[in-house]
């Protein structure tokens, strides 16, 4: 994915993008002490152990896994920076998207459609959800504004998170608002469905797999961000991680991903770049009904009452 106005920078094939992140894994292992380095990698041993004992099986991995045991115990520096960036390399192939300029055109005219499908009751009701005065889709904000930032910056949009539609929706309020598309971050488990995965790789979705709790995981994540802000790819972040069960705007705000903006604001200032600016934008969704309101409130009941609430 590149800007859309701009067209400056051209997306790159995967192995060059993977490539990049496990130079980045390369640097900041390099600069370990050695005691550090057998931390980290002794984390993602544990971690992925752990993990796999409740997955499905997977042999390439658990080859890895092996030789990152035998390098932690048995081996020099170089091997073990070695075995480390191997599962790197595999982190970031996962996490890398696959936008798809035309997938996206074509999906931003039949989105409104299969959203009618879904949720409207009355029959021709494509014109209700976006393109006249009675859209289902309000858009408020200055719209101008931000379409004059995302062709001299980069985005961040931070959206309140009250629904799993709420990545469609974002989608298609950009479109109709006139701005580019974003990539976004979306649960491993969301790509499980080979179809369903197949359209949110290329509409802008990489992949999070919150099971993963190597701290050398998280910052194949952090850096494949990075890259994505460094090289004009406007993102999405919700910063309350998942959706909010009681529809109010989040108090407490996870700050890794976001995090990522001011890392790729100084290494483009850094690089002298006069296209550096990183700008986020707020967004509050608000809907008077989601189609998963039923479990949400029991979610929320059950958390405010706690012992004293009752289905």
């Amino acid at each position: 994915m590149h800007h859309a106005e701009t067209g400056l920078y051209r997306p790159q094939p995967r192995h060059v993008v993977v490539r990049e992140l496990i130079e980045r894994s390369r640097r900041r292992l390099d600069q370990m002490s050695d005691l550090a380095l057998l931390d980290i990698l002794e984390d993602a041993l544990f971690h992925e152990r752990k993990r796999l004992r409740r997955a499905p099986p997977d042999e390439a991995h658990e080859a890895r896994l092996n030789a990152l045991a035998r390098a932690i115990v048995r081996e020099g520096r170089s091997e073990q920076t070695q075995t480390g960036l191997a599962l790197v390399g595999a982190w970031a192939d996962e996490v890398h998207g696959n936008f798809d300029r035309r997938v996206y055109k074509f999906a931003t005219r039949m989105l409104p459609r299969g959203l009618n499908g879904l949720l409207a009751r009355r029959k021709g009701g494509l014109r209700d959800w976006t393109g006249s005065q009675n859209s289902r889709i309000q858009i408020s904000g200055d719209i101008k504004l931000i379409r004059e930032l995302s062709r001299e910056a980069t985005l961040i949009l931070a959206p309140t998170h009250v629904s799993n539609l709420d990545s469609p929706l974002i989608g298609l309020a950009l479109y109709e608002a006139g701005l580019p598309p974003f990539v976004y971050g979306a649960g491993l488990n969301l790509f499980s469905n080979p179809v369903m995965g197949w359209w949110m790789h290329r509409l802008g979705a990489y992949t999070v797999d919150r099971l993963k709790q190597a701290r050398l995981y998280k910052y194949v994540l952090k850096d494949y961000s990075v890259r994505c802000l460094t090289t004009r790819h406007h993102s999405l972040f919700f910063p309350g991680g998942t959706r909010a069960r009681s529809g109010e705007v989040e108090t407490q705000v996870k700050k890794g991903l976001l995090g990522t903006g001011a890392i790729a604001w100084q290494e483009m200032r850094a690089a002298g770049r006069t296209d550096s600016e990183v700008y986020v934008i707020p967004l509050t969704l608000s809907y008077q009904l989601v189609l998963e309101a039923n479990t949400l409130i029991e979610d929320h009941l059950a958390e405010a009452g706690k012992q004293r609430y009752i289905i």
